[in-house]
């Protein structure tokens, strides 16, 4: 999630994801994966994996 440098600090971020489970789980989500572990943590969630990215190397 970004939010604009003019609006940051206000706590939009938080709302957000305060709402984003409830919304997530009305479209039939069952988990979430939650890079921004910091604020997450914050609001309660826990990691429950870990995860990497496996990119192609140009030949």
């Amino acid at each position: 999630m970004l939010v604009h440098p003019a609006y940051r600090g206000q706590g939009l971020g938080r709302q957000m994801l305060q709402a984003l489970p409830q919304w997530a789980a009305q479209q039939g989500a069952t988990h979430a994966d939650l890079p921004a572990q910091q604020l997450y943590a914050s609001l309660g969630f826990e990691p429950v994996y870990g995860y990497h990215y496996r990119v192609k190397q140009a030949a």
